[in-house]
């Protein structure tokens, strides 16, 4: 019997949220930079995390939201990737 490694598989979402200590032009310059989205995009993005707390970014698979879960991080925001 052979067993496989398990791989994640499905859609993944990465959510950032609304906190006290970032700018709203630093989270549309990380979101425009890291998410690949135009600058209305991510403008939109941050203001739907300002007026309802929290924003989905990005869906994808695993690996690929993995990345920019990760990215995101780095840059001091707040986020959580949820399948």
């Amino acid at each position: 019997m052979s067993y496989k490694k398990k791989r994640p598989r499905g859609k993944y979402n990465v959510i950032v949220y609304n906190d006290d200590h970032n700018t709203y032009d630093h989270v549309v310059k990380s979101i425009f930079d890291i998410c690949g989205h135009n600058l209305i995009q991510a403008e939109q993005c941050v203001h739907l995390i300002h007026h309802n707390g929290k924003c989905n970014v990005f869906e994808g698979s695993y690996s690929l939201c993995s990345e920019i879960y990760e990215e995101l991080l780095k840059e001091g925001l707040t986020v959580k990737l949820l399948k």
